[in-house]
């Protein structure tokens, strides 16, 4: 009996060190810039950039998608930090990175590959109906369902359809 006790308090010291270590691994890393797409240059420049990646990690979710998403989130690959593509909040792999004057954590990558792939995980297990719209090709519907279901907070996001509508030709 005393060795029973002493399994479950020694499993119980573990795991209390455990908790204690993901809490202690948290860390804010400095803000960087990281765009994908300079100011003066056109916006072909960004959808290719955007469509290299997305065929270089084999990405599940349809081009537009992420380029809407992408697109307004980054002023289409200007607004970049820390290769998030995406302006996702909260940690990566216990990184993240804040903006001045705005008390939200951000997720900060390595790579833009991290990034696309941390997306396309984020949509799969967390946003099932944005996944059935898409299967269904309906990318407007999709990128709606996103905004309700809280993934974007940005107030153009309605007329950003339109941008998308506008781009499909170079996609």
């Amino acid at each position: 009996m005393i060795y029973f006790l002493l399994l479950i308090l020694i499993f119980l010291l573990i795991l209390t060190m455990k908790q204690d270590k993901m809490i202690f691994t948290s860390k804010q890393v400095e803000i960087k810039h990281t765009p994908l797409k300079q100011k003066n240059e056109d916006i072909l420049v960004f959808i290719n950039k955007l469509k290299d990646l997305h065929k270089k990690n084999n990405c599940k979710l349809p081009f537009t998608y992420h380029l809407t998403i992408c697109g307004l989130e980054t002023r289409n690959g200007e607004a970049v930090y820390n290769y998030n593509l995406y302006n996702i909040t909260g940690e990566y792999q216990g990184k993240y990175f804040k903006h001045k004057n705005i008390d939200l954590k951000f997720r900060a990558y390595n790579s833009f590959d991290e990034s696309i792939k941390d997306f396309e995980d984020l949509i799969h297990n967390k946003y099932k109906s944005v996944i059935t719209y898409l299967k269904e090709n309906k990318i407007e519907q999709a990128i709606k369902e996103t905004i309700l279901l809280g993934f974007a907070g940005h107030k153009d996001y309605e007329r950003y359809l339109s941008y998308l509508i506008g781009v499909k030709k170079y996609v």
